[in-house]
């Protein structure tokens, strides 16, 4: 996890996002699960309860063929 702030900073913007509550459901999901089971654990570890991880990511791991084989919904992110 790469933030300008920090791990700190990270969890700060996470936290701005879910209106401070500890027990909003967050999903997360990388090229191949791989990052996001350490950011599961890095926010788990902060007190978050309900952190889910896409393990087979977008492109596919071990865990699966990923989200893109699957043809699951995608949509463009409108401020990246």
């Amino acid at each position: 996890m790469i933030h300008p702030q920090g791990a700190t900073g990270f969890l700060n913007e996470v936290l701005a996002k879910t209106g401070g509550k500890m027990n909003a459901p967050i999903a997360l999901i990388c090229r191949t699960g791989n990052r996001t089971s350490q950011v599961q654990r890095f926010l788990q570890a902060q007190g978050l309860t309900q952190v889910y991880n896409i393990p087979e990511g977008m492109a596919g791991s071990m865990a699966g063929p990923g989200w893109l084989a699957r043809k699951l919904p995608v949509e463009a992110c409108k401020v990246c």
